[in-house]
């Protein structure tokens, strides 16, 4: 595979005479401060429960170290408001490799959340060399046995703060209900209060109103949580961000210059609107955003002038905002222009300059591929036309230097745009199934030639409605995400394709600052491997230990003895916590009884906080300045969770059938359900399954019975609750998920998933699954990697409850 092209604002130390040899010496520092690892993580769907797996496959490509370096891969799920981790787990890498799932707990808060990984090699800065975000959705599907509302009592701040009221609904009158309320704003801020009644009234400080702009409140009644999420009455017009992106670099004074500009709020959405190009004050013309929250303009900007945009009031902006543009430069006095950046085969562009002088012209990426061009420039307009042949397909820059290399402008493109070299299809029997129908297709991968060729993909079949526009495909997120980090959402979610799209990411997003790389030529350059992550101390009754001591872990594939230093303290080696499905890994020491205590330190627990910090919340739409109704319509296609109510739980949720008796714990499960109940004959109980959902039953007055839900999270012998768990390595054996034909009903949103896929001598892949009960519009999406490229298929097909 033919190695990613990352674009770069290119650096040279002012010399006399610059050489071949040294553009190589400073294309080689700069790929080590920069280094190109391509990480992706292919999931099944965007939209999720409580309760469901994320299944994932990841890809790692392009290393700058040895690939074999990369052996764990940490995956967490943050919370968005909260910037805290839902869950966290860690995978084996293998080859470059992973593959499992993470499961939701049940108690997991609706909200947007982002899935981060990144691998155990780490920069000089600390931070994971290769890494991948992307957006999910969480809702719940719990069926609450009451109701709560939240409102806001004020719209403005009195006497230092404002108030919300909670009202909760649908408790039986006699029910002595524990109620406890817990709200938070932003990630520092959490209260929580007991309340006696069904109403209450709470106030918050003025302080904090101003430094969030969302509440989050949970009710819970005797341990069964309802999640708000409510925005806060604004107070003033919100903050915007306004960024203007002279192409090429800079504003000379009488030389005709494409102004890119962008326009986000506070919190990072796009917004659309209008405003006037102002030259001392007076009006020149009308400028805009579009949808993606980016525009352009053309401007020849006379010497001493000062220019601006007044911003059109509406929502989003008060009257008379005027927003200064880059002054003038006087270090360049050339202006580089790119009629058109997305490209095949050859690249156009302009140079405009005030005199004739000596240039160089360098096309260039991270690949290590460059051009070399010298000539000189006319006092006038220079219109240069040249072939690109010898540049990948991708980002590249073209950088024009003056005589000694400095800098003077530079620009972004994207060349061979419509080079393809790998053919791939999937061929369905039918567009059209029935519910429970045998779904058969073929994967095939081949060459331009027919060819075939050979490849490693995962396969997710998943309903329409749990995807969403936001998500990167491979393709996307090789050329575009991973280099320029994050973009708006393509509405298509196919923004590769949309030339459109790319032209304004390309002006905009790819816009670089020549001092940003130059501060960074003396950092320091090497790699860091983070090998064996987790250690840990033993205490005696919070007292450190004065002799070593030796602890049993089980529960991992390896099961063994490990021996602590004297103080206590331990280290685990990867091999020590390799598990299968998710499971921890118990320690305890050894047949010891008394009262010991441990701690457990992650060595990747600081990174993840460290990315968690730098994380910026999804764009889920872009806003209207001058239509308030349009805000929050979202997404609403999409997060109608049809089919998903709380009946689906009994057939397909509930019920999952261990072996027959008891655990040891003496837990059991009965085939309606019941999680221990007593009634339960001994001829019908059967051992829980960990990480399961059931339901527990409490026999009231004559044949009534009260049923809730419980989420087993596994057996806790007496070994294992005078030691300590930790979260396992996992091994990614787990990787293959469809629906059961055991006669229950089987309403999944993800009928089949697999990862590690491999295609035959033909460059096919056979797959088969069941159709389930939810009757509805799926895709089959395909990701992964081959001889010839990446792999991006998707096809779409329909199951009906009607013959």
């Amino acid at each position: 595979m033919k190695n990613i092209i990352i674009a770069f604002v290119f650096i040279f130390h002012a010399c006399s005479v610059c050489s071949q040899s040294k553009l190589n010496e400073n294309l080689n520092q700069l790929r080590k401060i920069k280094p190109f690892s391509f990480l992706y993580l292919h999931h099944d769907k965007d939209i999720y429960t409580n309760n469901e797996k994320i299944w994932f496959s990841a890809y790692l490509l392009n290393t700058p170290n040895p690939i074999a370096e990369h052996k764990l891969l940490n995956v967490a799920l943050v919370n968005e408001q909260t910037r805290k981790s839902a869950v966290s787990q860690k995978f084996v890498i293998t080859d470059g490799l992973s593959s499992g799932f993470v499961l939701l707990p049940d108690s997991i808060p609706p909200g947007n959340y982002q899935l981060m990984a990144y691998s155990n090699v780490l920069n000089a800065q600390n931070l994971p060399i290769a890494q991948f975000r992307s957006s999910i959705k969480v809702f719940n599907i719990s069926q609450p046995t009451f109701t709560s509302r939240i409102t806001w009592l004020d719209t403005l701040i009195k006497n230092g703060a404002m108030r919300f009221q909670v009202n909760i609904d649908g408790l039986d009158a006699n029910r002595k209900a524990v109620v406890s309320l817990n709200y938070q704003l932003g990630a520092d801020f959490s209260k929580s209060i007991k309340i006696d009644s069904k109403q209450t009234t709470i106030s918050i400080p003025e302080h904090l109103l101003k430094q969030n702009t969302t509440l989050l409140l949970n009710v819970n009644v005797d341990g069964e949580v309802q999640y708000h999420t409510k925005l806060i009455p604004t107070q003033e017009k919100q903050k915007l961000n306004v960024k203007f992106y002279p192409e090429g670099g800079a504003l000379v004074a009488d030389l005709q210059s494409r102004v890119g500009w962008e326009v986000t709020t506070a919190d990072g959405r796009p917004l659309s609107l209008k405003g006037m190009l102002m030259k001392n004050n007076e009006a020149l013309y009308e400028v805009s955003t579009n949808n993606y929250g980016l525009g352009s303009f053309v401007i020849t900007p006379n010497d001493g002038a000062e220019y601006s945009v007044r911003l059109q009031p509406g929502v989003y902006a008060s009257e008379g905002i005027n927003i200064k543009l880059p002054a003038q430069s006087t270090d360049t006095d050339i202006t580089l222009h790119i009629p058109k950046a997305v490209l095949n085969d050859s690249l156009r562009f302009i140079i405009a300059s005030k005199q004739v002088k000596p240039i160089q012209m360098m096309l260039h990426n991270d690949s290590g591929d460059y051009v070399l061009l010298k000539g000189n420039t006319n006092a006038s307009t220079n219109v240069n036309n040249i072939s690109i042949e010898a540049l990948q397909k991708g980002l590249n820059t073209i950088t024009i230097l003056d005589a000694s290399g400095k800098p003077l402008a530079e620009r972004l493109f994207f060349a061979h745009h419509n080079q393809q070299d790998l053919s791939q299809n999937i061929k369905i029997e039918k567009e059209n199934y029935n519910i429970r129908d045998s779904v058969k297709l073929k994967l095939k991968l081949s060459d331009m030639e027919g060819k075939a060729a050979s490849g490693i993909v995962s396969v997710s079949v998943v309903q329409n409605n749990r995807l969403s526009t936001k998500t990167a495909n491979i393709e996307h997120y090789f050329y575009l995400n991973n280099s320029l980090n994050e973009l708006p959402a393509n509405p298509s979610g196919n923004g590769l394709q949309d030339k459109e799209y790319l032209e304004n990411i390309l002006l905009i997003k790819g816009w670089r600052r020549y001092t940003a790389v130059l501060q960074a030529l003396n950092r320091d350059s090497v790699f860091m491997v983070k090998e064996n992550i987790m250690s840990g101390a033993v205490f005696n009754g919070q007292k450190p230990l004065k002799k070593a001591v030796n602890l049993i872990s089980f529960g991992s594939i390896k099961t063994g003895i490990i021996e602590t230093n004297t103080d206590g303290s331990f280290n685990l080696r990867n091999d020590d916590i390799m598990v299968e499905r998710n499971n921890n890994v118990f320690l305890r020491v050894g047949v010891d009884k008394n009262n010991y205590d441990f701690k457990i330190a992650d060595a990747l627990l600081p990174i993840t906080n460290a990315l968690v910090s730098k994380m910026k919340p999804t764009i889920f739409e872009s806003l209207l300045n001058h239509q308030e109704n349009s805000i929050l319509k979202n997404l609403q296609n999409v997060i109608a969770l049809k089919d998903v109510e709380i009946t689906v739980k009994k057939g397909a949720m509930y019920g999952t059938k261990g072996e027959a008796g008891a655990n040891e714990c003496g837990d059991y499960v009965s085939v309606h359900h019941y999680l221990n109940y007593p009634g339960t004959p001994l001829s019908g109980r059967l051992k829980p399954i960990k990480n399961t959902p059931y339901l527990t039953r409490t026999d009231l007055q004559g044949s009534q019975f009260k049923v809730e839900r419980v989420w087993y999270t596994g057996c806790l012998t007496e070994n294992e609750k005078m030691g300590i768990a930790i979260a396992g390595i996992n091994t990614g054996k787990e990787y293959y998920m469809a629906v059961e034909d055991d006669g229950g009903l089987q309403y999944h949103s993800t009928l089949y998933w697999q990862s590690g896929m491999v295609t035959n001598a033909s460059g096919e892949i056979p797959i088969s699954f069941k159709a389930g009960d939810i009757a509805d519009d799926f895709s089959i999406i395909v990701q992964g990697i081959s001889n010839k490229g990446l792999v991006n298929m998707k096809e779409t097909f329909k199951i009906s409850d009607k013959p």
